[in-house]
């Protein structure tokens, strides 16, 4: 009798066994699932990560061309407002800053002249912009006061790239 109780008892053992190995079995399947498509969705993210790196390169290039041409020193185009035509008597002058990449700042300045002699103005947006480093005109508005031109308000915008002095241990 007690053979057959221990030969019983095996095959209870054994179904439980087996019965146990199913349900971990299904649950492993229904995980590997999960994972999987966890596993995709950050391919995907990754995908886009590599694109947006391709994006980047070229603005990666134009900071190390910029880098290089301000070296460890400052990179200022200076004040464009400090040499004025005669005659040219500014209204109003303001002045806006943008921090950029690694130390760089954009600086934006406006200006506004009114009863100007147009060309003298232009003359002055040439000279700022022959400079080096340059000032870029970003936006120039011009209302003639005289039917026959030459004299208006004028308002322009200028923009610039600044960096000061790298000091020790800075990147």
């Amino acid at each position: 009798m007690s053979r057959r109780i221990l030969l019983w008892s095996t095959w209870v053992f054994a179904g439980i066994v087996l019965v146990f190995g199913i349900v971990l079995s299904v649950r492993t399947v229904q995980m590997a699932r999960g994972v999987n498509t966890r596993l995709e969705n950050k391919l995907a993210g990754l995908e886009k990560l590599r694109g947006m790196r391709n994006r980047l390169v070229p603005y990666e290039l134009a900071l190390g061309k910029f880098n290089a041409m301000a070296g460890d020193g400052s990179f200022s185009p200076g004040e464009p407002f400090s040499r004025l035509p005669t005659g040219l008597v500014p209204q109003d002058i303001r002045e806006t800053r943008k921090e950029l990449a690694e130390g760089w700042t954009v600086v934006r300045k406006t200006c506004s002249f009114t009863k100007a002699d147009i060309r003298t103005v232009m003359m002055f947006i040439n000279g700022v912009e022959s400079r080096r480093p340059p000032w870029r005109l970003a936006r120039c508005d011009i209302r003639a006061l005289t039917p026959g031109g030459g004299i208006g308000y004028v308002e322009i915008h200028l923009e610039a790239l600044q960096r000061e002095a790298r000091t020790a241990g800075a990147p």
